[in-house]
């Protein structure tokens, strides 16, 4: 069959038809992007107790995880940032302070994120995208309640109190990003 043959003209009918399956794969891979693994609890508690050692030498006392679009003014925007805050606080053992501080760096924190991708398979966590950056900060203080006869596995037994915050930047350019396209 020649390729001027009549059989490879396409008709009104076909360029519609075209047309609405290449309207409907667009749908699909924007609600594809929408159901992206950006934030799932179950990731979020893998990571807080990939944080800390597990001996008994760190108590939670309050842990919150918020994940929030970047404002978009743009109307010719396709998708918006996304920040992830983690804000974890709680009581530490002298013997866990050097364990916190290696968190509060990009290299401490970042093998973190690292083996929480390995474990759950989330690519949220990987960081080696350009689009994706980390900030941790750790507050670490003397707790004033501390006392040497509390009870064991109390605030009070603690002599450190601590307040770690870690956000996560992914860009718009980022996959993970939030589309912002009509359905």
């Amino acid at each position: 069959m020649k390729m001027s043959s009549p059989d490879w003209k396409q008709g009104k009918k076909t360029t519609s038809q075209a047309a609405v399956l290449s309207r409907d794969l667009k749908k699909v891979k924007a609600t594809e992007r929408f159901l992206a693994d950006r934030s799932k609890g179950w990731v979020t508690l893998e990571l807080f107790a990939r944080l800390f050692p597990l001996d008994g030498t760190v108590q939670f006392s309050d842990a919150e995880h918020v994940a929030s679009a970047e404002s978009v003014t743009s109307k010719k925007v396709v998708a918006a940032g996304l920040v992830k805050k983690w804000t974890i606080s709680g009581f530490a053992m002298e013997e866990a302070t050097n364990s916190l501080v290696r968190l509060n760096t990009q290299e401490g924190m970042g093998d973190v994120f690292n083996v929480v991708k390995e474990t759950t398979g989330n690519s949220a966590f990987d960081l080696s995208q350009k689009t994706r950056n980390l900030m941790v900060n750790l507050d670490l203080s003397e707790n004033p309640n501390f006392s040497r006869a509390a009870e064991p596995s109390t605030e009070q037994s603690f002599p450190y109190k601590f307040s770690l915050q870690i956000t996560q930047r992914i860009e718009a350019a980022d996959n993970l990003a939030v589309p912002i396209t009509k359905l």
